[in-house]
């Protein structure tokens, strides 16, 4: 088994996302990793120039996306079969 640490956004936009983009998940880890990307450029965006509210909306609604596939997803494993 290997464990790989990051340490800060720095770190996710130099080693996690080029891995992913190189080695890309299927299916549903998929769609859930293109969004979590999004939101990690819009934060390197941020951090790295002023947002505009636009920009700022739009991270807001990628990060509701996020979470409402993880309500979904644990919603689905808390009742099977239904």
């Amino acid at each position: 088994m290997a464990l790989f640490t990051v340490g800060g956004l720095y770190e996710i936009m130099q080693a996690v996302v080029p891995h992913f983009d190189r080695y890309p998940l299927k299916a549903k880890k998929l769609k859930d990793y293109l969004l979590w990307r999004r939101v990690a450029i819009k934060l390197t965006q941020k951090y790295m120039q002023a947002l505009t509210e636009e920009d700022d909306r739009e991270l807001e609604q990628l990060c509701s996306d996020l979470c409402q596939g993880r309500k979904y997803m644990e919603a689905l494993h808390a009742n099977p079969g239904t």
